[in-house]
């Protein structure tokens, strides 16, 4: 009867390990999916970051936003022309505003 027992409690330290292994494994690949997205999302992170500092180190445009055509055009006074002169409050002291 003794024998029996070692023999059964052998068998199930056998089970046991082999449940642990497959839990283990399982486990594991759950692991290497998580691992997967992660390393997925840090690629995407990283291309990102990389446009962004590719913007960043980028040289300044010198050009001027304004166009280089309004240099030396003659606007009329805005009290000379009274249409104008309802936006009084908009203007900005040395500043053309669009219309």
């Amino acid at each position: 009867m003794d024998k029996q027992v070692q023999e059964l409690a052998t068998q199930l330290e056998r089970a046991q390990f082999q449940l642990k292994k497959v839990r283990t494994k399982a486990d594991l690949k759950a692991a290497f999916a998580d691992l997967d997205t992660v390393e997925s999302q840090l690629d995407k992170e990283h291309e990102r970051n990389s446009k962004l500092q590719d913007k960043v180190s980028s040289p300044i445009d010198p050009t001027p936003t304004t166009s280089p055509s309004l240099n030396g055009l003659i606007f009329p006074d805005s009290d000379s022309n009274p249409a104008s002169s309802r936006h009084q409050s908009d203007k900005v002291p040395g500043h053309v505003q669009a219309r």
